[in-house]
């Protein structure tokens, strides 16, 4: 935007940096409805694993949305959260615990978007064990996501961004409905930076 002849160079930038906030706020409401199971998953933030003689009930619920055994939450949850999420948002989900299982669901993406789910491999890339997560950001050779069993809990948290193994869509969820991801280059994040 040019800056116009009355105003000081402050006073542009400010105003500059208003506009891009604003659009920012704009299209990240936007991608909030279209993107609901990142709504649903950021309202259980704090929800974590008891001590070792005791079990969140809570996530004993996320278990059952993948499976009908009395899991605890000393179980891996990181796939049985993100079955939930997807459940609440009227989407189908994998139906698995295993984090991997997210890879033959929905669409690929051949680069992140907000609230996309990343697959990641842990232990080796030819493991069976991975983590799975809502993306947030990349930054600094990391990936940010929002997930559970992030450190325990249901949280944001980052990675090695060389760990992640897909990015990956509802089916049932229009790519050409989501809006732009972006404001002057710069990526519309739903973490703090």
């Amino acid at each position: 935007m040019p800056k116009p002849p009355n105003q000081s160079p402050a006073q542009h930038a400010w105003r500059v940096g208003l506009l891009e906030r604003s659009a920012a706020k704009y299209t990240m409401n936007r991608l909030m409805k279209t993107a609901g199971w990142m709504d649903i998953a950021r309202r259980e933030a704090g929800v974590a694993t008891f001590a070792a003689t005791s079990s969140n009930p809570r996530i004993e619920e996320y278990h059952r949305v993948v499976s009908t055994r009395s899991w605890d939450d000393k179980v891996s949850w990181c796939s049985s959260f993100l079955n939930w999420c997807m459940l609440k948002a009227g989407l189908p989900g994998t139906g698995s615990a295993l984090a991997r299982s997210w890879l033959d669901w929905g669409v690929p993406l051949a680069n992140a978007r907000a609230g996309c789910v990343v697959v990641l491999w842990q232990e080796s890339p030819d493991s069976w064990k991975g983590h799975v997560g809502l993306f947030l950001r990349e930054e600094d050779g990391h990936i940010f996501l929002w997930g559970g069993n992030q450190l325990g809990g249901v949280r944001e948290h980052f990675y090695p961004i060389d760990r992640v193994i897909g990015y990956r869509w509802p089916a049932e969820a229009s790519l050409a409905a989501q809006p732009m991801l972006s404001t002057h280059g710069r990526p519309v994040t739903f973490g703090k930076k």
